[in-house]
């Protein structure tokens, strides 16, 4: 697990998670990743994420949000509530830095969620009709059209299409924050992976570290440092992806060596793109040698490297976080919030309006049932065509708009609120516990056919 530095009292601070790095892919990295994304908007904060991570949509499809409508919506409105944001790379957008990417004299890059464009030469008419959709000079083929069109499997053609229609969507609700300015080495790989060696070099024999699988750590230690070293020397590019696919050239057969090279490299790319945001509140000191060989070593145990190398697997759900919560509390009036007392005082707050507004919905509807009551009971005829109970249904459902204009609650809330209010009372009780706040999907989807049947019309 990664460590962090203490944070500030104060909110809206930037962070840039390294849980969120496209590469880790393996179950348990991805729920610690979910969980680490939910800690800190919960917190007040900002996350930053990279172009890599937007381009390759490893966060988005770490979080389901193409297929699943529980987490899609609290999301993207996470993303226009400003709460995920992206660290601008120059003067290019976040389509421009996947175009030129597409292009075949473009730089190399690894799709981690699309991995079989990876073995795709980029001549291939694929990537010419991914450049022309993103920059919306044609519209987005369909699944069938990109099985006939362009030979793509069907599994393959269906999640081309999921990521050119949500990298569409996330490009205009996402908000850019500015990056550092370069200095000679702010914005150089080389000097971040240089630092990194010569860290873990100096703790590698630390006690806890001494042996790995009985085989001497500071023996991984040096092949894997030297078998990096190499590879930046007949890299073509400074980046990630050449060196990784330089790490990956047939005759290197030290798995153990490997996999520590590419531990420093994947930490080093998290802390150059972490000290490339502008303002970003430093998790990661690299001044710090020994939290820097730490996180090294750290991942080098518990990272999934042969998950790293294959298409993301969806995680088999039986229940999520309740992203809802972090809508709801995010979308509110952030007016007089300043630091983490206010910005809890925010959050009771907010339950409690929801509570009032969830008590005035359900004295409502008894008034309403009352008042039926009685004027079945002094006129039985209208009772009988059943007029007064038709003009009320109408007037309460006219009442409960009117309500939820005036007093927005939630996505499942009106009929629903009390619950809703519920999980965020427990939401936030475990917010204090530093715990994160689940839900079953089978308890998501029965609340939502319920509401679906009592708002449809009947026929």
């Amino acid at each position: 697990m990664t460590q962090h530095q203490p944070l500030p009292s104060s909110i809206d601070n930037l962070i840039y998670l390294f849980e969120l790095d496209s590469v880790r892919k393996s179950e348990r990295e991805c729920i610690e990743a979910q969980k680490a994304l939910f800690k800190e908007i919960m917190s007040g904060n900002i996350v930053v994420l990279s172009y890599n991570q937007i381009s390759s949509l490893a966060m988005f499809d770490l979080l389901d949000i193409y297929q699943n409508q529980h987490t899609r919506k609290p999301v993207l409105k996470l993303l226009d509530e400003g709460r995920i944001q992206v660290s601008q790379y120059g003067t290019d957008t976040v389509i421009d830095y996947i175009t030129k990417s597409l292009k075949p004299d473009g730089p190399f890059f690894i799709f981690s969620n699309l991995y079989f464009l990876n073995r795709l030469g980029k001549d291939d008419p694929v990537y010419r009709m991914m450049d022309s959709v993103l920059h919306n000079t044609m519209t987005l083929p369909s699944i069938r059209n990109l099985e006939q069109d362009y030979f793509l499997e069907t599994r393959y053609a269906r999640k081309l299409h999921e990521y050119m229609d949500i990298m569409t969507d996330v490009v205009k609700r996402i908000k850019p924050v500015k990056r550092t300015e370069d200095t000679p080495t702010s914005n150089d790989l080389y000097y971040y992976i240089q630092t990194a060696i010569n860290a873990s070099k100096k703790y590698c024999n630390i006690p806890e570290n001494s042996k790995i699988d009985s085989a001497p750590f500071y023996e991984i230690v040096e092949k894997g440092t030297a078998l990096l070293e190499m590879s930046m020397t007949t890299s073509p590019q400074k980046t990630r992806s050449s060196l990784q696919k330089e790490l990956q050239t047939p005759g290197n057969n030290d798995t153990k060596a490997i996999c520590f090279a590419r531990a420093v490299l994947d930490i080093s790319y998290n802390y150059q793109v972490q000290y490339s945001i502008s303002g970003v509140t430093i998790t990661h000191d690299l001044a710090d040698q020994w939290q820097l060989a730490n996180t090294v070593y750290t991942y080098y145990k518990e990272h999934d490297f042969s998950a790293a190398d294959q298409q993301y697997i969806p995680l088999k759900h039986t229940r999520i976080l309740y992203w809802n919560a972090l809508a709801k509390f995010c979308g509110s009036s952030r007016d007089d919030i300043t630091d983490r007392d206010t910005w809890k005082k925010h959050l009771r707050s907010v339950i409690a309006h929801n509570f009032l507004c969830s008590l005035g919905i359900v004295l409502l509807i008894i008034a309403i049932w009352k008042m039926t009551e009685f004027f079945e009971y002094i006129s039985p005829t209208l009772q009988t065509f059943g007029m007064i109970g038709f003009t009320l249904l109408i007037l309460t459902n006219i009442a409960l708009e009117i309500i939820n204009a005036l007093f927005p609650t939630s996505i499942f809330d009106g009929w629903m609120s009390f619950i809703n209010s519920f999980r965020y009372l427990h939401t936030y009780l475990k917010f204090r516990k530093g715990e994160c706040k689940y839900v079953y999907l089978f308890e998501m989807d029965t609340l939502t056919s319920i509401i679906k049947k009592i708002r449809s019309p009947r026929r």
